[in-house]
């Protein structure tokens, strides 16, 4: 189970990288990335070999700018709770820990930035 786009549409993917290279909104999602590992969720999508241009290859926040998609996933959730009758309540709690990720990610495509919960 996870959130997140796989792949940003090209006018998103510029906006998710300079957002990213901001110093405000890069570091609130690379702290909040850091939070949701923490609680054994992983960062996936594409993802490029090197900094895109125009940002320097040392850039603090290189690893997310090489992002072409971002998506928060994890799957030992359901390994453990799919045949219990507590799964709606195990889902519903997987996916309110994602809500700050989708409330950036929402900012974002809106050109707002609300600071996540």
């Amino acid at each position: 189970m996870g959130a997140g786009l796989r792949s940003f549409p090209p006018d998103a993917l510029a906006a998710y990288r300079r957002a990213v290279d901001e110093p405000s909104r890069g570091l609130e999602l690379a702290r909040l990335l850091r939070r949701l590992e923490g609680r054994g969720w992983q960062v996936d999508g594409a993802s490029l070999s090197r900094v895109p241009a125009p940002y320097p290859r040392d850039h603090e926040r290189a690893g997310l700018l090489r992002h072409r998609g971002l998506v928060m996933r994890r799957s030992d959730l359901l390994a453990d709770a799919l045949f219990v009758p507590e799964l709606p309540a195990h889902l519903v709690e997987a996916y309110r820990s994602l809500k700050p990720l989708h409330r950036w990610l929402v900012n974002l495509q809106a050109g707002t930035f609300v600071p996540p919960l």
